[in-house]
Order: structure tokens, then sequence, then C-alpha cells
């Protein structure tokens, strides 16, 4: 057998950049090394062999270094020292041999190379004879042996973070691996001059002293999980453990997130190169260097091949470069080929390991102060216990102090400790340019810094504590079905709503706080992101588990418990703050209720076996004159003209009954729509059981969720004015006008603004939706089934003009003191409130701007038409989470008869980069409006951020000329929002002028809103209460079915599904109300006819005549006429 052995390089993964180092190579097995090279005994002066072999080192940068290349390279004496090459054949010192190696030391063994930088280094060998002067100088006596990976950061970069943030940068380079760390120190003008004093700015230094670092930082160790510790003690002197001082950075890899995107298979692409695919999105750039790991083996039938092919398949030790992404981030091309291309085992199967090399994150760092530039050092450590020793200015840190929300409230509804409600988290933006200027898609963050105090929950009726949602904690796995898991309600006045959002997510472990910290994340469609100035209005459960004296401190160093952050570009800079604000909830959680007899606090009747603490009737009688709410026959009440009102069944506990003087809130949802007035008040009264007690007209009054601040209305005026004629909103039309006016312009009542208008800060509130009940003094217990009395309230105004779909509301109750309290969902019959007509005009229309829409303009095309649709969501559309049928939300887009509706997009914009255009339509800055939902191509996950997410947006049907929408369970679209669609269709056969009146679109929203019922909710299995045949009491199931006769009430507490789902509709397309600044829309296309027997003929045939044309056709405008 005749074995050619290669030269290769050894202890590849030990090349440092600044870090001397023995170049050596060696065949892997075989001892050929005598036969390469004269062992030349006599040595020079310096002790330094200048004869023998020649090895030097090329830098690789644009070109692929190979054979012919290494004869006409040469190392850069700025790169590499240590390595003297005169020219491209001559270089000393020469390799010599030690054992069964050769080391580039030229006979003297403590001589080491260095390099200067990191990269990819070619190393190539010539072997030089004795006696041969002109050896080296002809290009195939150059060999390349290998490339090798120089470890190290790229230097030079610069990074600006905002101070008092949690975040995290990027250091790109060369080689890293999970020991390598960072290390920040100031050049600021505290610091600098013992940083000179050391090490002069330079960061080999700070190994020799590791009191050197940054005072202005801190570092929220996952291993603390998530809190705060300096980075270096005040004085700089003295290390402990309650210092950082060499903060970790961490690579990406095969299992960095989870599910794993581990490698499935690696099979050549047929033009040269190879396809890695994986399991799961591998979230990897283009030009990123990756490595596989030892558990992906080629196969091969002899050792030797085995061996080389081996090496071949980990990149040769240094990499392989991401050609390209495909299959949305799910494979990478890359320069892997070999000819025969071996079969490549997986073990275990589709369970490829994997890491990336060049980028190194470094996370869950926090600026305590705004500084000029830090540096930052890069280094390795050789064991977590060692010292780090530090060998490159990676680059400088700026801490900046960051732009804040003008305002941010956080109002809780009911606080009892233990219970699952809404919240509502209201924010106004600031004058941010960063709002308009970022490109790609932003994101807004919601995080909850202690979850032992504050949690978020699931939305909808059926609230349960937040679910892992494994599918859903990574930004490639946004969706709109986790939007809608997340959030009950997204609202802003602005013109364009709330912007729809391209997708949510979640970080379940924040910080590395192992869930004490929590941040829900959206993220908006390129250029609709947040508006600045503007006001926005979350509305979501959280889960409220302990009861608090007070806030302070429970946020950690943050001062708040809920920190809000819009963050800017998600590509250029996805941790950069826009906009950032902490807020506490605007009242104490308290203990609730306590449950058994030797308490006297007042409980719903709510549990497993009973429920219905609160149900409400059909509202069928009239309790007063002034009651002008319509009594219903299905399972609604509707508010009618501008008032509203309602009756329910008031069931205590049979414990712990609800007693007199106790104190009722409804909360009335959607909570961001109601705005009652707060300067009237409304009419209750209790109407008892038969032969019990609960006589007379009760208090009742409204508050806001957001404000337990009441301003003073003086006697008999539903609007105060001072004496200048201004009402309230003068003082909450800028800041310090309270201090400057409130005490003078007192009008004639004698009270003045201090009191009416700036108790509650200059009159700037937010929207009453809490109606609040005092029961009367005179009143029999609320018991169980025993005792039910009922509540009616009216003159409820102003009723919203917004709609919404089928809805409950949340209670709470109180006792005498207003202490204690209870909370429960509304069951029965649920809430509904169609748009005021008109109230978004228009709810649809069509794009009508030329090169956009409409291009086959005639009858019969055998090639699809395409539309741009504008839609206003005029009320929330929720894909119910309950079981049934699914699906019950949807949009209906009835096109005109005779069309074919094929498919349904984005309204994407056409090009790419500086080429890109948007829909001339569209505001040139952001927020356009310019919304999306679910494509129809592509039902997993349902928009390009989402490519087969776990959580998929809603699905598309087609039907003749009707394309409608599914919602799937948890999808949101919420009120006022705007979306494009780009809609594809067939024309139809015949002809359709704009005038026919069959040419007209129709839109319907089909919803069945807040419907809902308790986990294992289900109907009795006999009919109650008939025993012995049936013991089943049914009040888990109906609303009152052991009352007494004349109360006894069969009616189901918690409606099905599809009983309840209704439409708002049918709605046909509109224009703007300003045509001169919205002109380019319209309701509708024609549909050309052809024209037939087309005949066209002269009156003179001869040679040069003058002659007049005569035209015969037979017109085609369809049947319209």
């Amino acid at each position: 057998h005749l074995f050619i052995e290669p030269l290769l390089p050894l202890d590849s993964y030990g090349y440092v950049m600044n870090r001397p180092v023995e170049v050596r190579i060696a065949p892997l097995h075989m001892n050929r090394t005598s036969t390469l090279h004269d062992d030349f005994p006599e040595l020079p002066a310096a002790g330094n062999i200048v004869t023998g072999p020649i090895v030097k080192v090329i830098e690789e940068t644009t070109n692929v270094i190979d054979s012919a290349l290494c004869a006409k390279g040469r190392p850069i004496a700025r790169d590499v020292d240590g390595l003297f090459c005169a020219n491209s054949s001559y270089c000393t010192p020469r390799a010599t041999k030690r054992g069964e190696e050769l080391v580039l030391n030229g006979g003297d063994p403590t001589h080491r190379v260095t390099f200067k930088k990191a990269g990819v280094f070619a190393i190539c060998y010539c072997e030089k004879w004795k006696g041969d002067a002109t050896s080296c100088e002809r290009a195939p006596e150059w060999m390349l042996v290998g490339k090798v990976i120089v470890a190290g950061a790229v230097g030079n970069e610069d990074w600006v973070l905002d101070m008092g943030v949690i975040q995290s940068f990027t250091l790109n380079g060369y080689g890293f691996s999970d020991m390598q760390t960072l290390r920040g120190g100031e050049v600021g003008p505290i610091h600098t001059v013992r940083i000179l004093e050391f090490g002069e700015g330079d960061c080999r230094n700070l190994d020799s002293n590791r009191n050197l670092a940054s005072t202005s930082l801190k570092v929220c160790s996952p291993l603390n999980k998530g809190r705060c510790q300096m980075h270096s003690t005040i004085n700089g002197v003295g290390f402990s453990d309650a210092n950082i001082s060499d903060i970790p950075g961490s690579i990406w890899r095969w299992n960095s997130t989870f599910p794993y995107p581990a490698v499935k298979h690696v099979r050549p692409d047929g033009m040269g190169a190879s396809v890695a695919t994986f399991a799961e999105v591998a979230i990897l750039a283009e030009g990123d260097t990756i490595h596989f790991e030892d558990n992906i083996e080629p196969s091969a039938t002899h050792w030797r091949r085995k061996e080389d092919l081996d090496r071949i398949v980990r990149g040769a030790d240094h990499g392989y470069s991401v050609l390209e992404l495909m299959d949305a981030g799910r494979q990478a091309r890359i320069p892997l080929f070999v000819d025969p291309y071996p079969e490549l085992t997986i073990t275990p199967p589709e369970q490829g390991r994997w890491w990336r090399s060049n980028k190194l994150k470094v996370e869950h760092i926090k600026g305590t102060a705004e500084t000029s530039p830090l540096l930052v050092c890069w280094g390795i450590k050789s064991s977590e216990n060692d010292p780090a020793v530090y060998y490159h200015n990676a680059g400088y840190i700026t801490w900046v102090v960051p732009s804040y929300f003008t305002r941010i409230d956080f109002g809780l509804t009911t606080t009892a400790a233990g219970a699952i409600a809404p919240i509502m988290l209201s924010f106004t933006t600031g004058n941010n340019p960063l709002y308009r200027e970022a490109r790609n898609s932003m994101q807004l963050r919601v995080a909850f810094l202690n979850t032992s105090v504050i949690a978020p929950a699931m939305s909808g009726v059926t609230a349960r504590p937040l679910e892992r949602l494994y599918d859903a904690d990574q930004p490639h796995e946004a969706s709109q079905a986790v939007c809608g898991r997340l959030f009950s309600e997204l609202y802003s006045e602005f013109e364009f709503g709330f912007p729809v959002p391209r997708g949510c997510w979640i970080d379940y472990n924040r910080y590395g706080a192992e869930g004490r910290i929590v941040a829900l994340y959206i993220i908006f469609e390129p250029l609709n992101g947040l508006r600045a100035e503007t006001n926005y209005t979350i509305v979501m459960n959280a889960h409220l588990k302990q009861a608090v004296s007070n806030y302070t401190g429970l946020g950690g160093d943050d001062p708040g418990l809920v920190e809000i952050t819009a963050l800017d570009d998600i590509f250029l800079k996805p941790e950069g703050v826009v906009d950032i604000g902490w807020v506490d909830p605007d009242k104490l959680i308290v203990e609730p209720a306590r449950a058994g007899a030797i308490y006297r606090d007042g409980r719903f009747l709510d549990s497993p076996t009973a429920r219905g603490g609160v149900a409400v009737l059909s509202g069928a009688q009239t309790f007063a004159a002034f009651d002008t709410t319509v009594p219903s026959d299905d399972l609604f009440v509707q508010p009618e003209g501008d008032t509203f009102g309602l009756s329910f069944l008031l069931k205590g506990d049979p414990t712990n009954p609800i007693r007199a003087q106790s104190t009722l809130r409804l909360y009335l949802w959607p909570l961001s729509l109601w705005e009652l007035n707060h300067r009237t008040a409304c009419e209750a009264e209790c109407r008892p059981q038969e032969n019990r007690a609960c006589n007379g007209f009760m208090p009742c009054t409204f508050e806001a969720t957001q404000s337990i601040c009441i301003d003073y209305v003086p006697p008999k005026l539903t609007e105060w004015v001072d004496s200048a004629g201004r009402g309230c909103d003068h003082y909450a039309g800028a800041p310090g006008v309270c201090a400057s006016d409130a005490a003078d312009f007192i009008p004639s009542n004698g009270i003045s603004a201090i009191f009416a208008c700036c108790a509650c800060l200059g009159g700037v509130r937010r929207n009453s939706n809490i109606v609040k009940l005092k029961l009367p003094q005179s009143m029999d217990p609320a018991r169980g089934s025993e005792v039910v009395h009922t509540v009616r309230f009216w003159q409820v105004t102003p009723v919203p003009k917004r709609g919404f779909f089928a809805t409950r509301f949340g209670v709470q109750v109180t006792d005498v003191d207003d202490e204690r309290p209870n909370y429960v969902i509304s069951s029965g019959r649920y809430i509904i409130k169609p748009p005021d007509e008109n109230l978004y005009s228009p709810v649809a229309t069509l794009v009508d701007a030329e090169g956009w829409g409409n291009p086959q303009k005639f009858k019969n095309d055998p090639n699809w038409n395409n539309y741009y649709l504008r839609l206003q969501i005029p009320a929330s559309l929720y894909g119910t989470p309950w079981y049934g049928t699914g699906f019950l939300a949807k949009i209906d887009i009835y096109m005109p008869e005779g069309f074919q509706c094929k498919q349904v997009l984005k309204a994407a914009p056409r090009g790419v980069g500086d080429d890109r255009i948007e829909l001339p339509v569209l505001p040139f800055e952001s927020p356009t409006g310019k919304g999306g939902i679910a494509e129809s191509t592509t039902y997993e996950g349902g928009n390009e951020s989402t490519p087969g997410a776990g959580y998929r947006a809603g699905k598309w049907e087609f039907q003749a000329n009707r394309c409608t929408f599914f919602l799937e369970r948890y999808t949101a679209l919420f009120d006022n929002q705007r979306v494009y669609l780009h809609v594809f269709a067939l024309n139809p056969p015949y002809a359709l002028p704009r005038n026919d009146p069959r040419n007209f679109w129709i839109i319907n929203f089909t919803s069945s809103g807040d419907s809902g019922a308790p986990e294992g909710h289900a109907a009795p299995t006999c009919t109650p209460y008939r025993p012995p045949a049936c013991t089943a009491t049914g009040e888990n199931y109906y609303v009152n079915p052991l009352g007494l006769p004349g109360a006894r009430s069969f009616e189901l507490l918690y409606p099905n599904e599809t009983e309840v789902s209704t439409v708002i509709g049918p709605i046909r397309l509109g224009l703007p109300l300003n045509l001169t600044a919205e002109p380019n829309y319209t309701t509708s296309f024609p549909v050309l006819g052809i024209i037939a027997d087309f005949v066209v003929q002269p009156h003179f045939y001869h040679l040069s005549a003058r002659s007049a044309l005569q035209i015969w056709f037979t017109p085609d405008s369809g049947n319209f006429e």
C-alpha cells in the first residue's frame, strides 16, 4: 500500500490574536518528517536556523487562498509578529523538526508567532532544499497545509446603549467559543487616568490588575436570576462576590432555542455546495460562520479517507460561511463540496449539532450613568474559575440617557390578591424622530419585573395563568395568534388605530431571571409602528399574586413593576430604546375576602358546582320611568340611544353571603371603549326575592380603572367652568396651567380649579368605565340559591359610539368598609353594541392608483386580476378560545357577481432596499396604517415572520365571488385597526360597467366575541332538580334553577359560542370623507366588454383619394341597460 500523508496544522483551536503561539505542522499519523528536510546542525550566532523548509502564514480576505496563492502571498508585518518575509519566496525563521512535527521556530524552542488581528489565516509550506537557490520561487513547489481561525474581535466597533435599561450588544469576530468573555473598562473622565496608569488604554495589561473595570455599569447575571450586580466596586478596588468583573459572552448554538434548530440533514445542491436543513429556524444571517460538531459524520470504507472527510465536514477547523439562507431561514447553503459526496450520518437522527463562531453576544448589562466611551476588552478564560486574559481592544460603548414616554398609567380593575382580571396600561409616546425614521419592523416590549407580585395571564373570559408557549419564545416565531393570547384590547384614538401587529412573542426567561421577569413583545409591520406624541392603551389579563402594603423596591433596580419600551429598528438596532417608562399599579393589591363562616367577608357564588354570582337577565322589566333599555328576547342586552342599563341576579356564597352596604363595582368591557360621564350619576335599585328585604334605590356613580382620583363637582352642576368660561380641558391642555391659573379665575360658586380640575392632574383623567353601586341598608344577605336578589341600574351614559361583539364584564364586591374584595366574571346574557352608523368612513375601500391594481380590465380574461383593498376593523374580532367548532370569527369579502376569488396576499411593496416602492396612497412616514393579516399561500403562522410557527393566525377559503378569512383561536384584530389586502380574482365572463347595480363589494364581520366557559363546564346528565331521579342542581349550568318559581330560570349561564355569533354587515365599500386628502380610492372598477362585429369601411377605394371611414361595431356593456 502507498499512503500519502498530508501535512496539517496542529493545535488549530489554540490560535488567539495577540497571544504568542507555536506554529506546528505534521502528518497526522506517520513518521515522514525526516524525509522533508535536512537536520542542519549549523546555527548562526543568533541561534536561529536560516536554512530548511519555509512556512508562512497569509490572511485570507476576499480571495480564497489555495496553493497557487500561497506562492504569491506573504504576511503583512503589522498583522503577524515573529515571522519575516523579505519577499514571497524567502521567510525567516525556518521550520525545524521536533519529534514527528515541524515547528516554525528556527531551532529556538522559545520562539513564538503572534497574530495581531483575528481572521482566517492560511499556512503555506515549501521544502527549501540545501543548495537550491531558486527553490520556492517556483509556484508548483508551494502547497497549502491548511487554514486556521485566529480567534478574536474585529476591533474598532462602536456601540451606543441606553442608560438604565438592561441591554445587550453583539461583538463581531472570529473563532468564538463558550469560554470567551468581555470586560468593560472606562476611558471617561473619572477613570481615564487609572486605566492609562496601568495599561495606557491597552486591554492586554488587564490580566495583571483585575481591579480595572468600569464603575458605570451593572451586570444582571442569569446566575443571579436577573438581579443586577456592579461590574466594579465604586472605588475600583477590592472585587468580591458582589461584583462581576468578567462578563460572559454567549455564542449561538444548535440548542440556543427550544425547540432545537438542530441539523436534520446535509446534502449537495448540485452546484458545488451543500444545503444544511434545520429542524427549526436557525436564526442565522448570510456571512455567518458555522461549525458542525462530531455527531455529523461522513461514511467511508478506509480509515484514512474517513479521517480526511471528518476534517472536511468539520469545516477544516475554520468553519463554513453561510452563502445563502432559504426556506425562511430553515436551510443554509454552505461551501461544502466533496467529489464523490459521502453519505453523512447524524446520531441521533436529525439532531446534528453546530455552533456559530463569528458573533459573540454580550447580554444583561445596564449602564448606571451617562458616560463618554468605555473601552471594551476581549479575552478568554481557560476555565470558569480562572481569571480572564484579555488580548484586544474590541471597541467602545457609550451610555446615553434614553427618551421617556410623556405619560404612562397602570390601572387595576379588581384589587383582590389571587384574582386573574384585566388591567389597563396606557402610555403617551414622546416626539422622538426614531418613530418616523425606522424602515424595518419596530417592537413594543411590556415587561413584568416581578411576577411574584403581578404576572401576565392568558386573555379571554376563561383567564388562567400564562402557559409556556414554546413555539412563541423567539422573535421569528411571532404570530398574530400569540397576540390574541396575550392582549384583550389594543387601542388608540389615532386615525389608524393601534398598529396591527405582525406578531407577538414571549421572553419567559428575561435576563435569565427564570420566570421572575417575563417580557411580552409586539412586532409591527415595517413602516407601521407607533406614532410620536400619541396615546395608546393595552388591556390584558394579569394574575395578582399577593397583597402588598406598597410597591417600593418590588421592581428591583427599576422604579416600577412594569416596564414599557418602544424599541428601534429590529434589524439595525433591535435593543435600541425609542421611549421607555416604568409604572406601578394605581391601587394596592389587598387581601381578598376570606372563606369561612367565622368571617363576614362577602363572596360571590362561584365554585365548580355552583356558579352565577352575577347572572345577567334579559332586561325585559322596566323599573323606572327613565329606563330606556330595550327588552331583549335573545342572548344579548343591547344599549339604545345614549343610555344603557341592565338587570342581574345577585347570588352570594352560601357560607359567606353578600351583605347590606356592600359595594359592587362593575368593570364594563371593553375597558378602553367606555367613557362614562363622571360628572353625571346613574340610577340603580335592588328588587328583593319574594318575602325578603332588599328595598330602595342605591347610589350609582362612575369610576375610572386608571384613576382613583375624584375631582370635586359643585352640587347641581354637570360641568364646571371658571370665571373666564374655561372648563377642565383648559387646565389639562399644557403642563403648569394648574399651577399658574388654578387659584385665580374662581367662578361665582366659589369652587376653584384646584378642586374642580387639578386634583386629577389638571383634568387629564382616563376614561370612566366602572359602575359603582352601594347595596341598600335594608337587605337580607344574598346567600346561594336560598336568597337571590335582582339588581338593576340604568342611565349609564354616554353609550360608546364604537361597537363590540358579545362580551361579559367583571364584578367586584367589597364589604361595608370597601375592603376584602372578591371578583367574578358575569354570566348569563351578553352585552353587545353595533358601531354607530358611519362611525368609520369607510370601513372598506379600493385603491385606485395607476399601476396598482386592476391590470386585467376585460371580461373573461384567463389571467388573474388583482385589487388592493383597505379595511378598517369596525369592532374587535376574536378567534374564540373556547371549545366547539372553531373558526367562528371571520371576515367575508364578497366581490361583485361573476368574479372568482383566487388568492389574498399582503399589500407588499415593490422592489427592495432603496428601490422599494410602497403603495402610493400611504403616508410617506411611519405609521402608514398598512397592517396585514395571514396570506392565503402561507397558512402556517400566517405571515412572513412565522414560517411554520406552532400558533397559526388564520386561513382563507375561496368560493365563487367570496373570499373568507377565518381567525384561528386567539387570533385577534382590534377595533379601528387598518389593514391592506392584495386580492386576486378571475374577472366575470361578462362586462360590468361601473354603474351596473351588480357591481358592488360587500364586507361582513362575524364573531362570537368573548364567549367562553370555565374549564370542565358540561351540561347536567339529567333534568335538575328532581330527586331521587336527579340530584344534580344545575347551578353550574343554568342561571337560577333552584330559585323560587317566579325567579327560577333555566337560561344558560354560558351560552354556546355558536349561539352568540353575530354579524356586523353587510357593509358596502365607501369613499374617504376627505377626498382631497385621499383621492386615490374607489368603490368598484368596471369590467370592460369586448367590441364585436367590428367593421371599418372607406367611402372611396381608388389610390390617393381622400376618403371618410365608416366604423360599425356591436358594443358590449353586459346586461346593464
